[in-house]
Parts: structure tokens; sequence; C-alpha cells
């Protein structure tokens, strides 16, 4: 068992790295990272402070993924190194969003290759979204799209955006967790799923 999206207090969680993987450890899971906004340092906290420790309990570096200009949260699960550190500087902060000229050119780029998207889809975002998935991957790491309704068209994601990445995206790795009444219990469920671009 075990949970692919957690905050330590270094964004909007209440406890250190290292305790938050101690919970989760303490109620049963097998495993968790910490990925917290916009940050990949914590996750490695937790995992140097339990590196002298023998465990059963597996903590995975990761981070929840925001890039300039791109409000789709994605997180970046066991992967070798931060996307948040090459789309943007000042990732110690956690909303930062002072853009790395080569990833906006990275963009850019792929924004220019990409045929015209349904109405409601932005290009930029949907490119962009493309080049975090293509990231993380190259890290080694599993792509999690996370929350896409979380307050819609105001915090995240619109209907037509969510349809788009999830129907058009080379691998589509997203994560369905549902809570208990508690909070204490996930059951995830990872769907993998190859698609062709419409």
């Amino acid at each position: 068992m075990g949970d692919f999206h957690a905050h330590s207090c270094r964004s909007d969680g209440r406890e250190s790295p290292a305790f938050v993987s101690a919970m989760y450890r303490q109620h049963g899971f097998d495993f968790a990272p910490i990925t917290d906004h916009g940050m990949y340092y914590p996750s490695q906290e937790a995992i140097d402070a339990y590196q002298n420790v023998e465990i059963d309990f597996q903590i995975y570096p990761g981070e929840e993924v925001h890039t300039p200009g791109n409000n789709v949260h994605i997180i970046n699960f066991a992967g070798s190194f931060s996307v948040n550190e090459l789309a943007k500087h000042g990732t110690n902060r956690l909303w930062s969003c002072d853009p790395r000229q080569e990833w906006m050119d990275e963009v850019n780029r792929l924004v220019s290759s990409l045929p015209d998207p349904p109405k409601g889809v932005d290009k930029f975002v949907w490119a962009s979204c493309m080049l975090i998935y293509q990231k993380i991957r190259e890290g080694g790491g599993i792509s999690i799209f996370c929350h896409p309704y979380w307050i819609s068209d105001v915090y995240n994601v619109n209907a037509e955006m969510t349809r788009k990445i999830c129907s058009s995206t080379p691998l589509i790795e997203w994560l369905a967790t549902l809570y208990s009444c508690t909070g204490t219990i996930f059951r995830c469920m990872m769907n993998y799923a190859m698609k062709k671009e419409d």
C-alpha cells in the first residue's frame, strides 16, 4: 500500500519531510514520496533522514511540478532529478515562476510543432505538459496528472484541457486516489494508457 502525493512543511504541509515519512510507515504504508510544490529537495531530505536506518518502508524522491505559464499540476514520482529546477530559477520558494530560458525555448519549439488544439485547450500549456512528461521519463520517474478537477477553471485546468492531456499525450500515467473518512487510508490505482494523438 502506498501514496504517490504527499506534502511536508517545506510547502503547504504541516510536518517535516522525515516526520511525514514516519507517519506513513506508522500507518502501515509500504512506500510514499514527499512531493512538495515546486521543490525536489524535501524528498531527498526525507530519504537522507533514514539512510542509515533499516526500515520496511520505501521513501521515493519526488516533487509536484509547477512550470512557468502552466497551471497543470504534475507529480514527478521517483524521478532521479528535479523538473522544477530545469524549468525555473529559485525552486526553493513555494510558487516561484522565474523561468529558465532553455525551458521556455523547448516549450516554444514544441508549440510550433503541434497541430491546432481543440477549443478551450491552451497550446502552450499542452506543450509544457508534454515536455514535463518527457523529462520525468528521462529521469526514470512516473508522471502523475494530479487533481485535474480541483476547483476547475480556478486553480487548475478546464475539462477540455483534461481531455486533451489524457487523450493525446504519448504515455499518460495518472493516479486515482480514494480517501477514507479519516484520510489515513489511501487506495491507489495506477492506470497506464497508451494514446495516440487525435
